[in-house]
């Protein structure tokens, strides 16, 4: 079936991470894998005393543009509502779907995705 549909022999899976580091302490940290033409974003992280400087930001925008070099065209990603959905809409990611009472009751989980052009 994986064939049929992409004519690749194999699942093609790649785990990445990469970070910013300031006096060699790490400061802000995405991580994620590569799966055929869409990236899974796992984490993305910034250290609480160096939040409102851009640094998220400027990790998303490297990773757009390697993802744009390995022929990835969309990022997917899921967030909970006490995390960062507003960061990632401002980011030009669309809401593509939501589970209530997940991962406990009360809170809300949101998926967004990107479709990247160059």
């Amino acid at each position: 079936m994986l064939r049929e549909k992409t004519n690749w022999t194999e699942r093609k899976t790649e785990p990445f991470s990469f970070g910013i580091c300031d006096q060699n302490c790490w400061i802000a940290a995405v991580s994620g894998t590569y799966l055929f033409e869409t990236c899974y974003l796992d984490l993305i992280a910034t250290d609480p005393g160096y939040r409102g400087k851009g640094l998220a930001t400027a990790l998303l925008r490297h990773l757009e543009q390697e993802c744009l070099k390995r022929g990835v065209r969309r990022i997917f990603l899921s967030t909970q509502d006490f995390q960062a959905p507003g960061f990632y809409e401002k980011q030009g990611f669309e809401c593509c779907g939501q589970m209530t009472d997940v991962p406990f009751a009360g809170t809300t989980r949101f998926f967004f995705m990107k479709t990247l052009s160059e």
